[in-house]
């Protein structure tokens, strides 16, 4: 029906007063009176459209679309005002009274402003008619599976908190999945000031056979929690944060569909929460044994982004998704392809630049910080500055850029400077600029007033639209800026030579054209998936994952089948051919037969992974080419020094990667390459990883400045910490199941000290040097563990906190918060 509606809509271009209306609101040009009269008409008789039909949910979209124009263009507020009323866009109506938008209010809105500031508040902030009715229904849901569809920055972390407030008492056992550290850490805090009266745990290794508790944790901890217990543990209520990443099929979203199947092999009784802003069906959701899914979902939003192209012939264009069309405003002057002008021409208090590529979001910084003019001298800017000089190295390119208001975020910096620099992108407004990719979407939220996309290569819809909504979050609307022209956010398309020439934006942008998610059913173990489409190597695949993840559910697996089942546990298959029995059937003789060698014992990690998995294994049983390079000893010895090494802290880790980079560039005898990946590679070389294929996958050193090497350096430390900790570390967990890793070894590894207060703390996720300083300083005395299995400080500890300063006290803060 929507599609139908949408026609019906766009003929109406053919109507010579209302287009131009809207072409005059569209590029931000005041009406004359008749046309105020004639749009505003329209605009009511949409409303009375929807009022007689709510399926027809863009109609009333566009007639909020035209008061929300008018209003801001006109400076009459009246319109804007009794929409919001009649429609329960209540922040809206709250916003104009309090600025006194509207002359001779009556004392009857006098009376109705009352009534909806005390019915609708909550903490702090009043909903919408739709948000507080839809949140109502959420904490009355008894079904046994539910969603919470809402757009981003609609309360769904304080919808969480409530909820688990208002069920702790039905459930004993509670988890909550999040996608990445970042918002665990972000959703530890919120539920941690809450004061639940439960343990919260952060980590698999963390549950000590509590009673009752509240999991925060990632999909592959989550499932190492319930592995490890096989049937003793299970969660009675579980509430999967971003769940539209179920629908995809990449390997962690078929884990949070083998994390809710295992849980509820054990607990058939489970409750499941969905949480997303970019779910069109919630019965998608279902996996092979599900009911229904009972749907909460809020359909409207209060924001109506303005969206401008500018197109390679430097045409500037706006878009109105409600007639699809491009209405062209001007022509500009630059020179050719340059994007900058144009960003610094439109920029705003806080910008985010995106682009897909980490090395192009480094080069956009870079081009910035060379034509931007302003030069910061702010004590705040110096400090952070300084903060990274002590901490990173005084040649990051990131000190630069700061001095310009810039930084740059993406997967490839070390995490705990990502998340640093994204604290201090929020708390500074002299910092006006992050370039960023994906890592943005699933990380904290941050203070964006206008989006510049550079680049829409592999961003889908709905990647587009969840990008698009972190931009003017609500609460900087209605509580901190207050300012209702925030409700249409500036969002910038930009085709320059930083996307491919047969690439077109325009047809991206036309994806906008309403607001619905489309649901991609690519998870095979969604009851919605189409296997029938399926053909060839893809349908053999798919065949294969279901057949093993099957295999891992079933409690059918023998004792001779277990050494498998653990393969496939660690995820071991997507490096090595698992599907292969010779091979499988030759590694459980290794293991086998090294459990009594007493030589292989006195190996390190490295080592012991080398003689088990890659030792005489033949080149076509490896799936995954980067873990293939450990046949190789140099890399072996690398990799011995790179674990050793992370004990240091990262700018001692730094120094001693570039001394290593430092002999390579100077050596007569070598060609000066270093792998660094598709992402960073310049330089092409013949490998046999790549079966006789040349790829970008090098740098030359011996052409690179020595602040170039650093700046290397440091992605290089963040690739080689990811190949460590999500590869290698899986066969090292592998073999301390097997009992040829003892305690101490793994330990030192996985936390880099074998105290158990230490490694308390860092399954929290604090890291090694701070936990390390705390210990220095004769801190760990000051933290102990309350009733409820929580660690807790004194006074003493809550003054030292208060003299930390830099990377330390920004970490500690992180953990160690007043309530």
């Amino acid at each position: 029906m929507e599609k139908n509606i949408n026609n019906e809509i766009r003929k109406l271009i053919n109507n010579k007063m209302f287009f131009q209306s809207i072409k005059k609101l569209e590029l931000n040009k005041k009406l004359t009176e008749k046309e105020s009269s004639f749009i505003l008409t329209c605009a009511l008789l949409f409303t009375k459209i929807y009022e007689q039909d709510q399926r027809k949910k863009i109609i009333v979209e566009f007639a909020y679309y035209i008061f929300l124009k008018y209003s801001l263009i006109s400076k009459d507020y009246r319109p804007l005002n009794d929409f919001s009323l009649n429609f329960g866009f209540y922040p809206i109506s709250k916003l104009i009274r309090e600025k006194e938008l509207i002359e001779n209010v009556s004392l009857n809105d006098i009376i109705l402003n009352y009534r909806i500031e005390k019915d609708f508040t909550s903490n702090g902030f009043i909903n919408t008619r739709e948000q507080k009715v839809i949140s109502e229904n959420l904490m009355n849901d008894t079904s046994k599976y539910t969603s919470y569809v809402a757009p981003t920055s609609y309360g769904k972390s304080e919808l969480i908190v409530n909820y688990l407030k208002k069920e702790s008492s039905n459930y004993e056992k509670m988890a909550i999945i999040v996608p990445t550290k970042s918002l665990l850490a972000q959703t530890f805090r919120n539920v941690k000031k809450s004061n639940l009266k439960r343990k919260i745990i952060t980590h698999d290794e963390m549950y000590n056979n509590d009673e009752s508790f509240i999991a925060i944790l990632t999909q592959e901890r989550a499932l190492r929690l319930l592995n490890r217990y096989r049937g003793d543990l299970f969660f009675d209520i579980i509430y999967i944060d971003e769940a539209h990443n179920l629908f995809n099929k990449e390997e962690r979203s078929l884990l949070i569909a083998r994390l809710i199947r295992l849980n509820y092999r054990y607990n058939h009784k489970q409750k499941l929460i969905y949480l997303s802003p970019l779910i069109n069906n919630s019965d998608h959701l279902q996996l092979d044994f599900q009911e229904d899914i009972n749907e909460q979902k809020i359909h409207f939003n209060m924001k109506e982004p303005e969206i401008f192209e500018l197109r390679r012939d430097k045409k500037l264009y706006k878009y109105n998704r409600f007639l699809n069309k491009f209405f062209f405003q001007k022509k500009l002057e630059y020179e050719k392809s340059d994007y900058i002008n144009y960003i610094f021409e439109n920029m705003s208090e806080k910008n985010m630049i995106y682009h897909r590529s980490p090395k192009k979001i480094e080069q956009i910084a870079n081009t910035l910080f060379t034509q931007s003019d302003e030069n910061l001298e702010e004590e705040r800017i110096n400090e952070v500055i300084e903060v990274l000089r002590e901490y990173v190295h005084h040649d990051f390119n990131m000190i630069d850029y700061l001095k310009k208001g810039i930084i740059y975020l993406h997967g490839k910096l070390p995490t705990l400077i990502k998340e640093f620099l994204e604290y201090e992108f929020s708390r500074n407004k002299k910092i006006q600029f992050v370039v960023a990719n994906n890592v943005i979407l699933e990380g904290v939220n941050l203070p964006i007033s206008t989006l510049f996309i550079l680049n829409t290569f592999q961003l889908s819809k709905n990647q587009l639209m969840n990008l698009i909504g972190r931009v003017n979050r609500l609460d900087n609307i209605f509580i901190h800026s207050k300012d209702l022209h925030k409700l249409t956010p500036p969002i910038h398309f930009i085709n320059s030579d930083l996307n491919a020439k047969r690439m077109k934006m325009e047809n991206q942008i036309k994806k906008l054209g309403d607001n619905t998610p489309i649901d991609k059913l690519l998870n095979p173990f969604l009851k919605n998936f189409d296997i029938e489409s399926l053909s060839g190597k893809n349908l053999e695949k798919i065949k294969t994952i279901l057949k093993n993840e099957e295999y891992l559910l079933s409690d059918s697996a023998t004792k001779s089948d277990q050494f498998y089942l653990k393969l496939l546990e660690e995820g071991l298959e997507k490096i090595l051919d698992l599907s292969n029995v010779k091979l499988v059937n030759g590694l459980k003789r290794r293991v086998e037969i090294y459990k009594d060698d007493k030589e292989f014992f006195r190996k390190d990690l490295i080592e012991k992974v080398y003689l088990v998995f890659i030792s005489g294994i033949k080149d076509e049983y490896f799936i995954d080419f980067e873990f293939r390079r450990l046949k190789n000893e140099a890399a072996r010895n690398y990799y011995k020094m790179f674990i050793v090494d992370q004990k240091l802290s990262l700018k001692e880790r730094i120094n001693k990667q570039f001394r290593y980079f430092y002999r390579i560039k100077y050596d007569s005898d070598s060609s000066g390459l270093m792998y660094i990946g598709h992402g960073y590679g310049e330089v092409e070389r013949p490998n046999n990883n790549y079966e006789g294929q040349s790829y970008k996958v090098y740098v030359n050193l011996k052409e690179k400045t020595e602040k170039e090497i650093i700046n290397l350096v440091i992605i290089k430390l963040k690739m080689e910490e990811d190949f460590i900790n999500y590869k290698v570390f899986k066969f090292i967990r592998f073999l301390y199941e097997y009992n040829l890793i003892n305690d101490n070894d793994y330990n030192t590894f996985v936390y880099g000290t074998n105290e158990k207060k230490k490694i308390d703390l860092l399954k929290m996720g604090l890291s090694l040097n701070l936990v390390d300083k705390f210990g220095k300083d004769e801190q760990l005395k000051n933290l102990s563990i309350d009733s409820f299995g929580n660690l807790v400080t004194n006074e003493e500890f809550v003054a030292y906190k208060e003299k930390l300063r830099g990377l330390y006290k920004f970490e500690t803060n992180k953990y160690f918060f007043d309530k």
